[in-house]
């Protein structure tokens, strides 16, 4: 597993941009060795390695960015933009887990904001 970060203010602009990644090399799909032919018909199957016993390593990268629209004595209004997965990379966190189930990563989401501070 890694993570990294790397964030830029211009702070007399009101600009900020930053961009992260993450990086996780698969956990062990833990069921009984007679399941896992059922499990390999299911759909995500294949972001499994059946020989392995593990979830496919995978990765996720992000962009945000905002900038003050107004900046005034006692207010503060900005824009906020942000995309999660930009790759839109399919991944899955955990498969087949008797107590859990498997949850799937999310696709390429967007975001924005308009985002008031008063001081």
């Amino acid at each position: 597993m890694g993570a990294f970060a790397i964030f830029y203010t211009a702070h007399r602009r009101g600009l900020w941009s930053s961009f992260s990644g993450r990086y996780e090399s698969g956990v062990p799909i833990e069921v009984p060795q007679d399941q896992l032919a059922r499990l390999s018909t299911l759909p995500g199957a294949n972001l499994v390695n059946f020989s392995t016993q593990r979830v496919k390593p995978w990765y996720v990268f992000g962009w945000s960015g905002g900038m003050d629209l107004l900046h005034r004595e006692r207010i503060i209004v900005s824009a906020e933009l942000d995309i999660q997965n930009l790759a839109d990379h399919a991944f899955v966190y955990n498969f087949g887990n008797p107590f859990s189930g498997t949850h799937f990563g999310y696709p390429r989401m967007y975001g924005a904001r308009l985002k008031f501070t008063f001081h």
